[in-house]
């Protein structure tokens, strides 16, 4: 799994990093639907917080957390 993740502030780039992982098979299997849905939004937008997740994707912030 490929992550990119870059933190724009004053419109510079303050950080970056990249990672790649292997998955195994009993940790794929707890990548609900859902919860690849998060981390696709975190990868592609910028969140201030776990309230601001959760407004975003019009979840309940109990289960975003």
């Amino acid at each position: 799994m490929d992550n990119y993740r870059g933190y724009v502030e004053d419109g510079e780039l303050d950080y970056t990093t990249e990672e790649t992982r292997e998955i195994r098979p009993e940790q794929a299997a707890l990548l609900t639907p859902k919860r690849m849905e998060l981390l696709h939004h975190l990868g592609a937008h910028r969140v201030e917080s776990i309230n601001d997740l959760a407004k975003k994707l019009r979840r309940d912030v109990k289960n975003v957390h």
